[in-house]
């Protein structure tokens, strides 16, 4: 089980990783305020379940697997759609 929530923190810290460079990326490299905009609230949204996945990889249940997985698949759906 270790193991398992060692992966899933080394999910949660890319996630967040990911977020912060997009954010800070936003906030200086676009020069549309409304697209700067968009990119700051996906990245805000990306480091909320990025933060979530943190949380849910040292938990045990039996449907938090379900959890850290629809976390993962909305994070990746929502980057899709902002781009």
């Amino acid at each position: 089980m270790q193991l398992i929530a060692r992966k899933w923190g080394i999910v949660a810290g890319l996630s967040g990783f990911i977020a912060i460079v997009m954010g800070a990326l936003g906030a200086h490299a676009v020069a549309d305020a409304h697209l700067a905009a968009q990119v700051e609230t996906a990245s805000l949204y990306q480091l909320i379940h990025a933060l979530a996945m943190l949380w849910l990889s040292g938990q045990y249940g039996k449907y938090l697997p379900a959890a850290r997985w629809l976390f993962l698949i909305g994070t990746v759906l929502s980057a899709e759609r902002s781009i």
